[in-house]
């Protein structure tokens, strides 16, 4: 394994039959997913058995020794460091337009994950769209549309799949938003840090127990139970739901 010289990029080699270039390795931490498409592959079978070791990593250019003494030169794709370049100097459109003149996939997603950690929800939801990542396109397209930026924070922190910052953010607003962080916990199936939530306000923490028994039992309410529950929704989100709203789209809580 050897990182580039900018830092931004890693190049390992396995076992001597392929050689892996990860164009932006830091995506693990904001969507793994990413990082098997933000990577190339080379296969380089006739370095197997023969023990290599990558010298150095430069620009875009890879160096590696055989056990017997002998260089091998590899090079790839020079636009990724061009697109990192143009991200960190936030020319997010330049970014763009490089990404649809090369066309390729490891640059979308690099642009899709920089986006996503940096919270640039225009450049990710064209990103994802050129991935045609479609859930995760829906997800962002519902981030957007949320009328409240710590709530997008924290929508962004659970897409990273870090719920204890997601919660910190709306609990560390004023007010606290107790509904969306108890919802957020719903979500994840955290009951009990739900209920620890929701002890503050009894309407909530009755909330928590009908969304309980819900998905214990795998049954529909009973109808004064619904009427119940719409009701509570109703007071602490802008946007209530006739039906279960498991997931996203309930809106944010103000009181």
């Amino acid at each position: 394994i050897s990182f580039n010289e900018s830092g931004a990029l890693v190049a390992a080699v396995d076992g001597g039959n392929k050689l892996q270039v990860f164009f932006y390795p830091g995506v693990v931490w904001v969507d793994p997913d990413l990082l098997g498409e933000s990577s190339v592959e080379q296969d380089t079978p006739h370095l197997a058995s023969k023990q290599p070791k990558i010298l150095s990593f430069a620009d875009n250019l890879v160096t590696i020794r055989e056990h017997s003494g002998s260089n091998l030169t590899s090079s790839f794709s020079r636009y990724p460091p061009l697109l990192h370049d143009l991200i960190k100097a936030r020319k997010w459109e330049d970014a763009i337009r490089l990404c649809r003149f090369v066309d390729q996939r490891f640059l979308w997603a690099i642009l899709a994950g920089k986006a996503l950690d940096r919270c640039h929800l225009d450049s990710a939801e064209i990103g994802l769209a050129s991935l045609q990542s479609v859930a995760k396109l829906n997800y962002i397209l519902y981030i957007k549309d949320l009328p409240n930026e710590k709530a997008r924070v924290a929508e962004l922190a659970l897409f990273k799949r870090d719920i204890k910052s997601a919660e910190a953010v709306l609990l560390q607003c004023n007010p606290p938003m107790l509904y969306r962080a108890i919802k957020i916990n719903l979500r994840m199936h955290r009951w009990d840090r739900a209920r620890q939530i929701a002890k503050a306000k009894p309407e909530l923490a009755r909330m928590v127990e009908l969304y309980y028994k819900q998905w214990t039992s795998q049954e529909i309410l009973s109808g004064k139970e619904a009427k119940e529950l719409k009701s509570i929704k109703a007071k602490f989100s802008d946007k209530p739901q006739d039906s279960d709203d498991e997931d996203a789209g309930d809106g944010e809580e103000e009181d």
